[in-house]
């Protein structure tokens, strides 16, 4: 069994009882799970006017001007490969050399993403901790022989190369899987990490990167960021500050941007950013003013 939705939109005039629908129609088309398996954008008919009906022609592919199509195996709830249309042919579905551009994907054996190959080619694949977190991520354009573990398989003429690596709550068990450690491979030998921070309510409060990238991060009482420190990794001097005010209805009213001494980190004046509020009754037109200086 196979669904449709059509969606268009237009106006009705009272004056006399005509529905007009304004151009392009929108179809989507559904299998018995429920899974839309074509999203079609189209123009109709020039012989019919009026509303929108269930019965019209919209099956005329000279007509469509977008297409798009997924693919689904078994009873996945995630496309196996999608079909994006650049040459909508006027009959049938064509092919991925003259119409579409094809994106296919790879699940594990519990339904996880694990491979997906875009149209030009290149292969990502991803490796997961059994808690199910994401412990690495791969590229390359032949992954002959990868398994579940090992996208690299027995080498050649599978080019996969590891390009980020994630660490979790420190690399300790039974834990909050907090992501702790970002690893990012610029060559074979050279590596961009990034150490993250987080308090007992697993709020990050820090970042530490390369180059010397240090941030600091405090909150409130109802997790929102409230001050930024940015800070000299080498040395830990304080080089920047930010702070954020935000007023009972959870809006933001203030932000305030401090001049630093990068030498000493001795905080001085601060520019400020004020974001005023109209009341409802009065806003049909412009909600927020700011930020005013």
């Amino acid at each position: 069994m196979r669904l449709e939705i059509r969606s268009g939109s237009g106006y009705f005039n009272v004056g006399t009882s005509a529905y007009t629908l304004i151009e392009p129609i929108t179809l989507t088309k559904l299998d018995g799970s429920m899974r839309p398996t074509d999203i079609i954008v189209t123009k109709r008919d020039p012989a019919v006017s009026g509303a929108l009906t269930a019965t019209e022609d919209l099956a005329t592919q000279s007509r469509w001007v977008r297409w798009s199509k997924s693919v689904f195996v078994n009873n996945q709830r995630s496309p196996n490969a999608q079909r994006r249309y650049f040459s909508i042919p006027t009959t049938g579905e064509g092919t991925a050399t003259d119409n579409y551009s094809l994106t296919v994907y790879g699940f594990d054996s519990i339904n996880r993403p694990l491979r997906t190959r875009t149209p030009g080619g290149r292969i990502s694949r991803l490796v997961y901790h059994t808690p199910g977190w994401v412990k690495e991520r791969w590229v390359g354009t032949d992954d002959t022989g990868a398994t579940e573990t090992n996208p690299g398989g027995s080498g050649a003429p599978n080019n996969m190369v590891k390009v980020e690596a994630y660490v979790y709550d420190a690399g300790a068990a039974a834990k909050n899987g907090n992501l702790t450690q970002v690893t990012r491979w610029e060559n074979a030998s050279t590596t961009r990490v990034s150490n993250y921070g987080y308090d007992f309510r697993n709020r990050r409060t820090s970042l530490t990167g390369e180059v010397n990238t240090k941030e600091v991060y405090t909150y409130d009482n109802l997790d929102r960021v409230t001050q930024v420190d940015r800070k000299n990794g080498a040395t830990d001097v304080l080089i920047g500050r930010q702070t954020t005010s935000y007023d009972y209805r959870d809006r933001v009213y203030q932000r305030l941007t401090y001049a630093v001494n990068l030498s000493t980190g001795a905080v001085g004046n601060s520019l400020k950013d004020d974001f005023c509020m109209i009341p409802a009754a009065i806003s049909c037109c412009r909600p927020l003013l700011g930020p005013a200086r």
